[in-house]
């Protein structure tokens, strides 16, 4: 009975077998899929607003000052010009826009 009902959960519309990793995801962040979604704008407003781009070959000492300062994630929050900011992680590149443009963007679904 127990390994029925463990083969329920770790397939997906009873017939795909979900990854191990969705599974999980699934599992363990069930909000987090329902909070989450993908929006758009377009390359024409992208292009509009006041970006900072604090990917290399911008160094991390400086990237570190812009963000004691002026994030208000990771330091004081002072205040900026920029709407869209872009810095490198070893994830790769995140994206920060402010509030105030978040009306540009679309759902495409």
């Amino acid at each position: 009975m127990k390994s029925e009902h463990l083969h329920s959960l770790l397939t997906h519309s009873g017939s795909t077998p979900l990854s191990e990793s969705t599974m999980a995801f699934e599992i363990i962040y069930p909000l987090f899929s329902i909070l989450t979604n993908a929006n758009r704008i377009s390359n024409g407003n992208l292009k509009k607003l006041r970006r900072l781009d604090l990917r290399p070959p911008i160094s991390d000492e400086i990237v570190n000052e812009w963000l004691e300062l002026q994030s208000s994630l990771y330091g004081q929050g002072r205040p900026h010009n920029y709407q869209y900011v872009i810095r490198m992680t070893n994830s790769g590149a995140e994206h920060y826009f402010e509030k105030d443009v978040f009306p540009l963007f679309y759902n495409n679904f």
